[in-house]
C-alpha cells in the first residue's frame, strides 16, 4: 500500500524528534549551522594514552638514532656518527660561546638562530641518505608524532590536559636517565652518560641535556640508622640464619631470628622488623623473577631435565671409579669409589626423607640441604613489609620449585655422602690406620664428619644443577653490597648458576672435559718436577677421574649424532644463521613420528655431543672445509651457550650483533624485559600460545613481545612471514 504524504511527513518528524533526543544543545545548534558536532574531550586515561603512545615514539627515535650510528660504524659506514658529531658541535657553538658572558641567554639564542641553517643542512643530508637505502623508518615516526600531537591539541587544549600529555610524554621520555639514576643510585656519571646516549636522536641537544642531568641532584639513597643492641643482635643473628645452615636430617628452619626479636622492646621489635627487610631493589628483582618462572611448559623441561641429569652421574661413575683405581697407584689414596649396593641402597631410601624436605621447603621456603652460596636461585625469600598477599604469590613460586628439587638433591647427596665416607675409610686402610675388616663400620663412623657431610651437600646441589660456579659466585660477590648493581644485572640476567652449570655440564660430556684431564696431567707433571704431589688435593684427583668419565662420553656420541643426522632423525645447532634450517626444521630437535621436538633444554648438556655430530655431518655433506673448521674451533661447544639464553645475555647480544637493525632489536629486548612484570607473565605466556592457533607471531618493537604474553591481544600480532608463504 502506498504511503500518503501526511503519514510519510509524520515519519520524517519522528525520525527526526529521535535522532536530536540523544543529542547535546552544543550539538544540536552545530548541526543547525551546519558545522561537525563538537568532539568530547577526552579523559584522563585518553590523555594518558596519547601521551604514552608520544613516548614510546620518542623512544623508537632514541633507540633507533643510537642503533644507526652503532650499525652504521659495525658496518664501515661512518656518516651516521659523522653527521652526529657535527651536530653535537653545532648544538654546542653557542653554549660555549656564551658561557662566561652577562647577556647569556640573549646571546644563547641569537646563535641558536644563527645555526638554524647549518643544523638543517645536517638534516638534510641524513634525510638524503636514509632515502637512499630505502629507510623511511624515521620519516614514518615524525608522521606519527604530528599526527599524535594534533590529534591531542584537536581533542582536549585545556591546560589540564596538556599538563597529563606532558608529564607522561617527558616522564616515558626520559625513562634512561631514570633507570640508570635508580640503579646507580643516583651516580652523576651514569645518569649523564645514559642521558647522553639517549639524545643521539637530537645530537645538536646533546651537550645542553647531558649538562642538566649532571646538575647536583639527591642520589636519593636510605640513609640507615643507628639502632639499639638488641636491634643489632637480631640483624646478625637473622643474616646468620639465612645464611644457609646445613641441616642434613631436614630439621626445623633456624629460629635465631626469632629468639632475638624477644629480647627487644615492643618499639625496638617493630624496627627490628623493618631492618631485616628485603632492599626494594631486591622485591623488585624477585617479582620479575618469579613472573619468569611461572610457565608451566618449562617448569615441566626442568624437572624433566633434572631427572635426567640423574643418569649422566650414574653411568659415568663406574668410568671415573676406574681411572681413579689407576690414578690411585700414582698417588697412594682413592677419591672415588664405583657403584655399591650399599651405597645405592641408601640412595634410594633417602628419596622418603627427600619427599620431607620438599614439603618443609613448601612450607618454610629453606632447603634441609644448602651450602648457603650467595647467589642461591631460591631460599632467600623476599620479606617486602607489605604483607603475604604481596609476599606469598613470589616467594610461592621459588618455593615450588624447590621442592621439585629437595628430592634430587637429598638422593645425590645420600649417594655421595656414602661414597666419600667409603672412600675416606679405604683410604685410612690403605695407610694401616685401620683393618681392612672394620672398613664398612669406620664408613658408618664417618657418615657424621662434618666436612664430609659439607662436600657431600655440594654433590646433592650439583644433582640439581644449582651448585655454585666461578662466575656465578664472582658476581654474587660483586652485589653483595650493592642492591642497585643487583637488580641491574638480574635485569638483564636473571638467572646465572643453573643455565651456566648446564653449558658447563655440557661441554664437559661433549669432549671438553677429556681436554681438561688433559691439562691436569700436563699440570701434574710439572707438579712432580717441582717435588709437589701431583694432585692439589684428593678433591682435584676427584674431579679429575669424572673429567675423564665425562669426556669418555663424547666421541660415542659424537659418532651417534652423525648416523641419526644421516637417518634425517636428528639436527644439530645453528652455524651461521636460521638460513641453514630450510623447511621449518628446528634446530637441536629428534623427530619422532614425523613431528620435530627441540631436547636442547631437556638434558641438553647429554645431547650435546649428539647435535655436535649431526652438525658436523650436515655440514660435512655441504662443505668438508666447513665441518673441519667446526672441529678446530669447538664451535660447537660455544653454539651451547644459548641454554643461558632462555633467561639472558648471550642470546640477547647474538640478536643485537646479528641484527640488520639493532635499534629494533633494543627495542623488542626491552619490551620482553617489561612483559617480566606482568603477573604470572609465564603462564599468562603459556596461556596466550595455548588459546591461539597460530603458533608463530612477529613480536617486533617494545609492545610484540608483552602483547605476545596477553590472551587476546597475541591474536593482534601478525603471522609470521614464513607461516604465510606455507599457505
Amino acid at each position: 500500500m502506498a504511503e500518503t504524504i501526511e503519514e510519510r511527513l509524520r515519519r520524517l518528524r519522528e525520525q527526526k524528534a529521535q535522532q536530536q533526543s540523544g543529542q547535546s544543545i552544543e550539538e544540536r545548534l552545530a548541526a543547525l549551522r551546519g558545522q561537525p558536532p563538537p568532539q568530547e574531550a577526552p579523559s584522563f586515561l585518553g590523555n594518558v594514552v596519547n601521551a604514552a603512545q608520544q613516548g614510546y615514539v620518542s623512544l623508537k627515535d632514541k633507540a633507533a638514532g643510537l642503533g644507526e650510528i652503532i650499525g652504521g660504524a659495525a658496518g664501515g659506514d661512518f656518516r651516521p656518527a659523522i653527521e652526529a658529531a657535527q651536530g653535537i658541535v653545532r648544538g654546542a657553538a653557542p653554549i660555549v660561546s656564551a658561557l662566561g658572558r652577562p647577556d647569556a641567554g640573549p646571546r644563547y639564542l641569537a646563535e641558536a638562530v644563527a645555526q638554524a641553517g647549518p643544523l638543517a643542512e645536517i638534516q638534510a643530508q641524513q634525510d638524503a641518505r636514509r632515502a637512499s637505502r630505502g629507510d623511511t623508518s624515521f620519516r614514518s615516526r615524525a608522521d606519527e608524532m604530528a599526527r599524535l600531537e594534533a590529534q591531542a591539541r584537536a581533542l582536549d587544549s585545556s591546560l589540564s590536559g596538556r599538563i597529563t600529555r606532558g608529564v607522561v610524554r617527558e616522564g616515558i621520555k626520559l625513562a634512561p636517565t631514570l633507570i640508570a639514576g635508580a640503579v646507580s643510585g643516583g651516580s652523576v656519571p651514569a645518569i649523564a652518560g645514559a642521558t647522553a646516549l639517549s639524545s643521539f636522536d637530537e645530537p645538536e641537544n646533546l651537550v645542553a641535556n647531558t649538562a642538566l642531568a649532571a646538575l647536583p641532584i639527591s642520589s636519593g639513597r636510605a640513609i640507615k640508622s643507628a639502632v639499639s643492641p638488641a636491634v643489632q643482635v637480631l640483624e646478625a643473628e637473622a643474616q646468620q640464619a639465612g645464611g644457609g645452615l646445613i641441616r642434613a636430617t631436614g630439621a626445623a628452619v633456624d629460629e635465631a631470628a626469632i629468639r632475638a626479636a624477644s629480647l627487644a622492646a615492643p618499639l625496638e621489635a617493630q624496627v627490628a622488623k623493618a631492618a631485616v627487610r628485603s632492599p626494594w631493589q631486591d622485591v623488585v628483582l624477585s617479582y620479575y623473577r618469579g613472573n619468569l618462572l611461572t610457565n608451566p611448559a618449562g617448569r615441566a623441561s626442568d624437572l624433566g631435565g633434572t631427572l635426567i641429569n640423574q643418569f649422566p652421574d650414574a653411568a659415568a661413575r663406574p668410568i671415573a671409579a676406574a681411572v681413579d683405581v689407576v690414578v690411585s697407584k700414582l698417588t697412594g689414596v682413592r677419591s672415588i669409589s664405583g657403584l655399591s649396593v650399599r651405597g645405592t641402597g641408601r640412595a634410594f631410601g633417602s628419596i622418603r626423607q627427600g619427599f620431607r624436605d620438599a614439603k618443609e621447603v613448601l612450607k618454610t621456603g629453606k632447603q634441609a640441604l644448602d651450602s648457603g652460596a650467595d647467589d642461591a636461585l631460591y631460599g632467600a625469600e623476599m620479606l617486602s613489609g607489605l604483607g603475604k598477599a604481596v609476599d606469598l604469590p613470589v616467594n610461592g613460586v621459588f618455593r615450588i620449585l624447590g621442592a621439585l628439587d629437595a628430592p634430587f638433591r637429598r638422593f645425590g647427596y645420600a649417594r655421595n655422602l656414602y661414597d666419600r665416607a667409603r672412600v675416606a675409610a679405604i683410604n685410612e686402610a690403605k695407610r694401616g690406620e685401620i683393618p681392612w675388616d672394620k672398613l664398612t663400620a669406620r664408613t658408618r663412623d664417618l657418615l657424621d664428619d662434618g666436612d664430609i657431610i659439607r662436600a657431600a651437600v655440594r654433590d646433592g646441589e650439583a644433582a640439581v644443577l644449582s651448585e655454585p660456579n666461578v662466575i656465578s659466585s664472582w658476581l654474587a660477590a660483586q652485589t653483595h653490597s650493592s642492591p642497585n648493581a643487583r637488580l641491574a644485572i638480574g635485569l638483564v640476567q636473571p638467572f646465572m648458576r643453573i643455565p651456566l652449570n648446564a653449558v658447563l655440564k655440557a661441554a664437559d660430556f661433549s669432549g671438553l672435559g677429556g681436554v681438561k684431564a688433559l691439562y691436569k696431567i700436563a699440570r701434574g707433571v710439572g707438579r712432580k718436577t717441582r717435588a709437589q704431589s701431583f694432585f692439589r688435593d684428593l678433591e682435584d684427583q676427584r674431579i679429575f677421574s669424572q673429567n675423564v668419565a665425562s669426556g669418555s662420553f663424547g666421541v660415542a656420541g659424537f659418532l651417534l649424532g652423525m648416523e641419526l643426522e644421516q637417518q634425517g632423525k636428528l639436527e644439530g645447532y645453528y652455524y651461521t644463521s636460521k638460513r641453514d634450517y630450510p623447511n621449518g626444521k628446528i634446530p637441536t630437535s629428534i623427530n619422532l613420528g614425523g613431528e620435530n621436538y627441540d631436547i636442547n633444554r631437556l638434558g641438553g648438556f647429554i645431547a650435546a655431543p649428539l647435535f655436535i655430530g649431526a652438525t658436523f655431518n650436515r655440514l660435512r655433506k655441504q662443505d668438508v672445509g666447513a665441518a673441519n673448521s667446526l672441529l678446530r674451533s669447538f664451535s660447537g661447544l660455544v653454539q651451547t651457550a644459548p641454554a643461558l639464553g632462555y633467561y639472558g645475555v648471550p642470546a640477547k647480544a647474538g640478536r643485537l650483533l646479528t641484527s640488520d637493525n639493532p635499534a629494533d632489536v633494543l627495542l623488542q629486548e626491552a619490551g620482553s624485559t617489561a612483559s617480566g612484570f606482568i603477573p604470572a607473565s609465564g603462564a599468562m605466556g603459556y596461556a596466550a600460545k595455548a588459546f591461539d592457533s597460530e603458533k608463530k607471531r612477529e613480536t617486533d618493537g617494545f609492545t610484540g613481545p608483552i602483547m605476545n604474553r596477553v590472551p587476546g591481544l597475541r591474536q593482534r600480532l601478525p603471522v609470521k612471514e614464513e607461516r604465510r608463504r606455507k599457505r
